[in-house]
């Protein structure tokens, strides 16, 4: 079951965000392990997905992103997402990095539960539009 919740959060993901190539995700003999921007661990779980440069406007961040669990890397700049980001990140407790820079109309704060329960966690990137208690690498010119 958790691979099926595997392959459903990470295709709204790429639906929300605009990847560009969603011909993977119609491919049903095709693991998502295998699609463009996605690295697995040796169980065929996401541990990475690098979105980066899909520079789709109108795009959020939608709450199935807390059901990917073993996500340690997730790469979302320079996308124009916009909303809120999702409280659901502070699901995601073995994320290492997370990089939601350059995102311009993306707002809100990264949720505190996720800088407090995630041990793991060494970098957060993100702008001036988004608060952040526990930010490693703030945005240059932010008041």
């Amino acid at each position: 079951m958790e691979l099926v919740q595997q392959r459903y959060a990470l295709t709204v993901l790429l639906f929300a965000v605009g990847a560009a190539d969603k011909t993977d995700m119609l491919d049903n003999s095709k693991h998502e392990c295998d699609w463009d921007g996605n690295l697995c661990n040796e169980n065929q779980q996401l541990d990475e997905i690098y979105l980066y440069n899909n520079r789709q406007t109108g795009s959020v961040i939608p709450p199935e992103v807390g059901l990917l669990v073993h996500l340690e890397y997730l790469d979302l700049q320079n996308n124009q997402l916009q909303g809120t980001v999702p409280a659901e990140l502070d699901q995601l407790t073995n994320l290492r990095i997370l990089n939601l820079r350059e995102n311009e109309y993306l707002r809100g704060e990264i949720p505190t539960a996720l800088c407090s329960s995630v041990a793991r966690l060494t970098g957060i990137h993100v702008d001036c539009m988004i608060q952040c208690t526990c930010c490693n690498y703030p945005a240059e010119g932010c008041p």
